[in-house]
């Protein structure tokens, strides 16, 4: 195993240089310890059956037709990699560039649940129907499967991260270092991931019906560089209401996440936002302003929303250099990404997370519509 005082001194390097040398080092060091941490508890089961996986069973959180129709050339990106290849989102979540195989991909199922559970709404020709503003078709159970592959993923990233923090802390036990970070957050995670899982597999099941609230369907009239279906932990309004505080370690604290969804298709692109019907009152304030605004400040919302509370938007390298080709884009995509916790490098490495203040897209009148 590579020396964890490396990797120490990895963390507490400055985010914004770049080093080639750290950059080999960390990935061999990385590559090393996450098939151990994959090979923990239930990431070799499938979430759904309980049977053992066999090999690696790749599960696309955004459908690969889907992800083919934002593809130039080389590859796909993250919308954070416009801020270049820092470790924002910890020491063990690059920010890549990466191929199909890898892009949005989670390794919680076996091939059986993965072919069978989501064939309904992956499939192209009925992705086109609903671009075709069909929004009739987008059924609960077709919405349960939406928000099921959505919260599978961020279950797996989150099981992945506790892991790999459970094997750093005990790397650091043996070789006598004064390093330990903490699990909670991850297992609280866990828990709110498995409530969405187990909600929507009882809709997919038939055990319950009407459990979703749709509060946004659009369709932009031409196909977008950008593709997301993401659950969102939306903390804060314009109007500074607060509706999650994600930073709230109570275990009887629950966080409400609605589904957003971008899916650009051969000719237009679909818009779409929704949530339990459950949750919708917490939600209310955050709602009720969105639906007072016009079809353009809507989509600035949605956009601003969508850039600010996760990393799961992919494109493509042709649009990400043209965000960083553009000065005032630039500038709009680290404002609304700037919330993120990253890694302060003026602190201790085992006191790494900082709790940062909780934001509203004050500003998204004044962006530019980029989806």
């Amino acid at each position: 195993m590579l020396g964890i005082e490396r990797i120490l001194d990895l963390i507490q390097s400055d985010p914004n240089t770049h080093d080639k040398n750290k950059d080999v080092f960390f990935n061999k060091f990385f590559n090393e310890i996450r098939h151990k941490a994959n090979e923990m508890g239930l990431l070799s089961k499938c979430r759904l059956c309980g049977k053992n996986i066999d090999g690696k069973a790749n599960s696309h959180s955004i459908p690969q037709s889907i992800l083919k129709n934002i593809k130039t050339e080389g590859h796909y990106c993250q919308i954070t990699c416009a801020l270049g290849d820092n470790l924002v989102y910890g020491p063990f979540g690059r920010i890549n560039r990466t191929g199909l195989n890898n892009t949005g991909t989670f390794h919680l199922l076996c091939k059986e649940c993965e072919n069978k559970t989501f064939r309904d709404y992956e499939q192209k020709e009925f992705l086109e129907k609903i671009g075709e503003e069909r929004k009739e078709l987008l059924t609960d159970k077709i919405l349960a499967q939406i928000m099921l592959k959505s919260a599978l993923l961020e279950r797996y990233k989150k099981e992945f991260s506790r892991n790999m923090t459970i094997l750093m802390n005990e790397i650091a036990k043996n070789q006598r270092i004064n390093f330990r970070t903490s699990t909670v957050a991850d297992e609280l995670n866990l828990k709110e991931y498995d409530f969405y899982i187990n909600k929507c597999l009882d809709v997919i099941d038939g055990r319950k019906t009407d459990e979703f609230e749709i509060f946004y369907f659009d369709v932009l009239d031409y196909p977008s560089s950008f593709a997301s279906q993401t659950l969102l932990p939306i903390q804060k309004t314009v109007t500074n209401e607060i509706i999650n505080d994600v930073y709230n370690f109570d275990t009887n604290y629950h966080i409400v996440l609605p589904v957003f969804v971008v899916f650009p298709l051969k000719t237009n692109t679909i818009l779409l936002a929704y949530c339990l019907k459950s949750e919708a009152k917490r939600l209310e304030p955050f709602i009720n302003y969105f639906n007072t605004l016009n079809m353009t400040s809507k989509r600035k919302m949605f956009q601003s929303v969508l850039f600010m509370y996760t990393e799961e938007v992919y494109t493509n390298e042709s649009k990400i250099k043209e965000i960083i080709n553009d000065e005032q884009i630039m500038s709009y995509i680290k404002c609304v990404t700037e919330n993120a916790t990253i890694f302060n490098p003026t602190i201790k490495a085992n006191v790494v997370l900082h709790k940062p203040d909780l934001v509203a897209p004050n500003n998204y009148r004044k962006t530019k519509f980029i989806l």
